[in-house]
């Protein structure tokens, strides 16, 4: 199961085939650094999550974080992700933070699966 908060106190729970069979083909990004790879793809066919992607990021083919983020936002994880790649190796989220920034605080992300 996937856990997505829709706003505060509001969760909606979908199961995680249903989450592979609504995120889009082929993914928007596909990066490497160091072992760790970091995929984005576009949520489709879902008013639940509507205007947001999923995020994986893995390391050797096993998924370490999987997140739901804002679709306009993505490329901030594709910015940063060599700061994403220094926070999983100093066992930390602040490379996360750093993609969530707005320059005045951060945009909210749910971590779905190896949330530390």
């Amino acid at each position: 199961m996937i856990a997505i908060r829709l706003k505060k106190n509001v969760w909606v729970y979908i199961k995680r085939r249903e989450m592979r069979d609504k995120k889009s083909e082929n993914p928007v990004f596909d990066i490497n650094d160091r072992g760790y790879n970091v995929k984005a793809y576009y949520l489709k066919d879902t008013e639940i999550e509507k205007g947001d992607a999923l995020i994986e990021i893995r390391k050797e083919d096993k998924i370490l974080k999987q997140f739901i983020f804002p679709a306009y936002k993505i490329w901030n994880i594709a910015a940063h992700f060599n700061d994403i790649v220094d926070s999983e190796i100093a066992e930390n989220i602040d490379g996360y933070k750093m993609a969530a920034s707005t320059g005045l605080g951060s945009v909210g992300f749910e971590l779905l699966k190896g949330e530390k």
